[in-house]
């Protein structure tokens, strides 16, 4: 050991290979200058993986020539990771191939992680992921080709931000080739999610456990041929897709099949996308533009934001309406808002649907104090009950009505943010 150190002094075992030593030496060379380490074309073989510490640059002389390999000779740990533990900054990754690996770049930093760039990377046979990382903010993926592992992108946890993916393919994921776990304005723009197809896994999964998980955006991607659910969500508070290109899962072993969604009670953007097979929309879905061959049989939104709730429900039996139609709470508990409930009374196939529009007033001055005022119809009965920030409705009608839908359109009035959820 003592006789390698005098070559490679920063060695730790006497397995360490070459060409592992060479790139770290140099990488350790240009750490104060803020400089650029340049893999030259070849094959090389890691033990251990590559340090990056912040404002340096690793980058290929070749995009497909630079291959740090390790395919063949596999490692269980990720080929670069961030030198220091607390903060990675303003560091570049580019024009590289990266074989094999648990992960081809795993990012994880205690306090910090901003102004990373990794650009025009293929990675490959990953046993984890291709890149997974936590803390992240203000960071670019661009022009990258992410396979086969068994995540393409992770995001580890809160706080990570303003993450942008541009023009990149993702593709024969075994799990999922986004995974969000908290993210603040994740944008996805161009490129690709293909092959892959799993019953019962999602292409897209999203899963807050507490945490964040807003502004999360996939425009003009092309999507074929991957997991069952185009999209799993839980607890997301917006996630929308514009002018994508949808095609259909592979999962099923028969062909193309439709996508379908597990989204639960999370409102999903649909903006002019085009799907080349009927599929059924999210139970929660905000349609804009053109949604070629997308089937709503949820609930319809036509406009949610602090000021506007408009929908069309999805469809109710007497006994759920009875339970809670929808609740409306404002921001601190204050507020007021004003507008239609219509209902859309069904008897049956030999009956006509019935209307009852109902004139909807509340206002709330704190957490208990709640004045409504909800017109009356003589078919109808309606039921206000408080809750925290606001108030539930729900409705009982005749036994010969068999199912309902509501329409409704409510307007704030610009003192407190609303916030309307359909039960």
């Amino acid at each position: 050991m003592h006789e390698a150190r005098t070559v490679y002094p920063f060695a730790e075992r006497l397995d360490q290979s070459l060409d592992w030593a060479g790139i770290q030496a140099a990488i350790d060379s240009v750490e104060a200058s803020a400089g650029t380490v340049t893999v030259p074309i070849g094959h090389f073989v890691i033990s251990d993986s590559i340090r990056l510490p912040s404002h340096v640059t690793l980058r290929g002389e070749s995009r497909n020539g630079s291959v740090i390999d390790n395919q063949y000779h596999p490692i269980d740990a990720p080929q670069i990771v961030n030198k220091d533990p607390v903060a990675f900054l303003y560091a570049t990754i580019r024009d590289l191939t990266l074989n094999g690996g648990s992960h081809a770049i795993k990012i994880r930093a205690t306090r910090e992680v901003a102004g990373i760039v990794i650009e025009a990377i293929t990675s490959n046979l990953q046993g984890e992921g291709n890149i997974t990382f936590s803390s992240m903010q203000t960071t670019v993926i661009r022009d990258c080709h992410l396979m086969d592992g068994a995540t393409g992108i992770f995001v580890e946890g809160f706080p990570c931000n303003s993450i942008h993916v541009i023009n990149t393919r993702l593709g024969r994921h075994g799990d999922a080739s986004v995974r969000l776990r908290g993210a603040d304005g994740f944008v996805m723009i161009g490129g690709s999610m293909e092959a892959g197809g799993v019953a019962r896994k999602a292409t897209i999964d999203i899963e807050t456990g507490g945490a964040y998980a807003n502004a999360i955006h996939f425009e003009n991607v092309y999507f074929e041929n991957t997991h069952q659910h185009l999209l799993r969500s839980r607890g997301a508070r917006t996630v929308s897709f514009r002018g994508c290109k949808i095609t259909g899962t592979g999962a099923t072993g028969h062909g193309m099949a439709a996508y379908d969604f597990d989204c639960g009670a999370d409102l999903i953007v649909m903006a002019d996308n085009h799907w080349d097979l009927p599929t059924v929309a999210p139970a929660n879905a905000l349609l804009q533009g053109d949604n070629a061959n997308l089937i709503v049989t949820g609930t319809r939104w036509r406009e949610r934001s602090g000021s506007r709730a408009a929908l069309l429900s999805r469809r109710f039996t007497g006994n759920e309406a009875k339970e809670r139609l929808f609740t409306l709470t404002f921001d601190k508990g204050a507020g007021r808002a004003s507008g239609l409930l219509t209902l859309l009374l069904d008897g049956g196939s030999t009956q006509a649907i019935r209307r009852a529009t109902l004139p909807l007033d509340v206002a709330m001055n704190g957490e208990r104090a709640v004045t409504w005022r909800l017109g009356g119809d003589p078919i109808v009965a309606t039921h206000v009950t408080p809750v925290a920030g606001g108030a539930a409705v729900a409705v009982t009608v005749p036994a010969a009505i068999t199912s309902l839908r509501f329409d409704l359109a409510l307007d704030g009035d610009g003192t407190a943010p609303l916030r309307v959820e359909v039960a």
